[in-house]
């Protein structure tokens, strides 16, 4: 998949899922968001151009009531596929795979 050697393809989704994530309305859009960076952030980093600001953008959710669960756990994400780097493969993720990635 591309997102996996495409580096601002990757910067672009993480974008998208921020500004979705960002004063949404709607519960349930906002935990689809997070959930989706989460799942993201399993299978492949940020650039490290976007790195500091998508670090940022979830240390500034790590103590907003609802997000607090979903930010650390996208933090925790970040710092691990930061030191693994993309998962790697000519497949797209598996079902199984992608319903791990949300633990």
């Amino acid at each position: 998949p591309l997102c996996w050697t495409e580096k601002a393809l990757r910067d672009e989704i993480f974008l998208q899922l921020c500004k979705q994530t960002t004063q949404n309305k709607s519960s349930t859009s906002l935990e689809r968001g997070w959930e989706l960076i989460i799942i993201c952030l399993n299978f492949f980093p940020p650039s490290a151009r976007f790195y500091s600001y998508l670090e940022g953008y979830i240390a500034r959710h790590t103590d907003v009531d609802r997000l607090e669960q979903y930010a650390e756990h996208a933090f925790k994400k970040l710092e691990r596929i930061s030191q693994t780097g993309a998962k790697r493969g000519r497949n797209k993720p598996t079902k199984e795979e992608v319903d791990h990635a949300q633990r």
